[in-house]
């Protein structure tokens, strides 16, 4: 009989088998360049399987990144002893930076003002922070437009206290839309072109998620951020 004071009273439940999970984060990496580094995401309790067992299990194997949804997901993994560089992939209120300086934890930035609000934050601890810029290269969700990304990279760049570790967008129709997805690539890509040429280095340039792995060789770049396909899942039909 199940142990009810760990399932409580529930028809069904769920068991993880951390050995797939393990197998599955290998057969990506063998996939990859040996310089391409990994983010996975883990938010939403790591898709239901567990934040904190999946996180660990993954940075026993080496994953580069994790990547959560929120300020308290990154400070449940900061908490349970985790130190790999966490993105928080969602946005943050300018009221609630100073747990990204507290815990360590890397934000999504899509506008000067909250970049302003981060450098000053920084100014005033003497401690440099780490931020990513998030594009929209037509998903149409959270990012800079790609119109404004440049300027908005240019300006970020300039702050004293801020450190540009990372650039990237998401693809929302790669498992059903080449054509489009393929726009997006050569948008982005002509994007961190043009940023290097005015002398703009951005280490971590990442775009695909897991149909992006799977199908867009082109799309690799330096970091991926495999989802749905660490948990066993396809991302298409």
């Amino acid at each position: 009989m199940p142990n009810k004071n760990k399932i409580g009273y529930r028809p069904t439940w769920a068991e993880i088998n951390l050995k797939n999970l393990e197998h599955n984060f290998k057969t990506i990496k063998s996939r990859l360049d040996l310089k391409t580094k990994i983010l996975v995401t883990v938010k939403a309790d790591a898709y239901g399987h567990g934040l904190i067992p999946v996180s660990k299990r993954l940075v026993a194997q080496g994953v580069n990144f994790l990547g959560v949804a929120s300020i308290d997901e990154g400070i449940k993994l900061r908490t349970a002893g985790i130190k790999t560089p966490i993105l928080i992939l969602g946005l943050i209120l300018k009221k609630d930076i100073l747990p990204l300086f507290t815990y360590n934890l890397i934000p999504t930035v899509c506008d000067f003002e909250f970049a302003f609000a981060l450098n000053q934050k920084a100014a005033k601890l003497n401690k440099p922070i780490s931020l990513h810029i998030k594009v929209d290269t037509g998903m149409g969700r959270i990012g800079v437009l790609y119109a404004g990304a440049f300027n908005l990279v240019e300006k970020i760049h300039r702050l004293k206290f801020i450190k540009i570790d990372g650039i990237f967008t998401h693809f929302p129709l790669a498992d059903i839309n080449r054509k489009f997805t393929v726009s997006q690539i050569k948008l982005f890509h002509k994007l961190v072109i043009d940023l290097k040429k005015r002398g703009i280095v951005i280490p971590l340039i990442h775009a695909a998620n897991s149909a992006g792995l799977i199908d867009y060789k082109g799309s690799h770049f330096t970091m991926v951020r495999p989802g749905l396909v660490i948990y066993g899942l396809l991302p298409k039909q």
